[in-house]
């Protein structure tokens, strides 16, 4: 009986790894299978006391550029040119323009103060192409064609001149800026058949005031010529225009 013992208890011992095998295999199924049933939160949770650091807001902007102020081209004085008075300004009977500038926005332009002048002496006879300083009858802005007399018919030429000028000259901005004045002299030579010819600033005053009366004098239509022994001649005129600033 004693050995049927010890054999039973052998045989128990026997199958022990098997079963042990048998029970971790099941323990490892079941394992698995809880865990294909578990459900996670979609949100990490943080555990107690870990805190995120202090992050500052980023604030994305475009570049600051600091460009430098342009660069402006110095302002450049015209140069004034001082002419001699004895320049010779012997020309057909003509008063004096004077040109104001009132304001910035426009000009105000006003005739000066008529002259009374001697009436030329008569000229010595020339020959047809020289260039008379005077002569017989003297050459005439056009638009008085209809008046007889040879006096009014002259004064009626030169205020529409005068009015051709005012119409059409300007005072400089870089002459009214700096406030330069003065009297401008332009010489033309009124040519046998009226044209202008020859146009020069014989006297300026500098910041452009001498081109502009030279640019009006070039727009002029052109004249009722000189005669002298009742035939056309060449005749220069010397125009003077004062600019004065009020």
């Amino acid at each position: 009986s004693h050995r049927s013992f010890v054999t039973g208890k052998a045989s128990v011992f026997h199958h022990r790894p098997a079963l042990l095998r048998i029970g971790f295999a099941a323990a490892l199924a079941l394992m698995i299978l809880a865990f294909s049933w578990t459900k996670y939160e979609a949100n990490a949770l943080l555990p107690d006391g870990w805190l995120l650091p202090d992050v500052e807001d980023l604030l994305i902007s475009p570049p600051q550029t600091n460009l430098p102020p342009p660069i402006l081209p110095p302002k450049l004085l015209p140069a004034i040119e001082i002419v001699p008075d004895d320049i010779s300004t012997e020309s057909v009977v003509f008063t004096t323009t004077d040109i104001a500038a009132t304001d910035p926005a426009g000009t105000s332009l006003a005739p000066a103060e008529p002259v009374a002048t001697e009436p030329p002496p008569r000229p010595v006879e020339q020959e047809e192409n020289d260039i008379l300083l005077i002569s017989e009858v003297s050459p005439n802005f056009p638009g008085c064609e209809e008046i007889a007399d040879d006096q009014e018919r002259q004064s009626c030429a030169n205020q529409k001149l005068l009015k051709f000028i005012y119409e059409n000259i300007r005072y400089p901005a870089a002459a009214r800026d700096i406030g330069i004045e003065g009297t401008v002299v332009v010489r033309f030579v009124v040519e046998k058949d009226g044209s202008i010819t020859q146009t020069e600033v014989l006297r300026d005053s500098g910041g452009g005031l001498g081109g502009e009366v030279l640019r009006v004098v070039q727009m002029m239509p052109a004249w009722h010529p000189g005669r002298q022994h009742g035939r056309p001649v060449r005749v220069r005129f010397n125009l003077p225009v004062k600019f004065k600033l009020q």
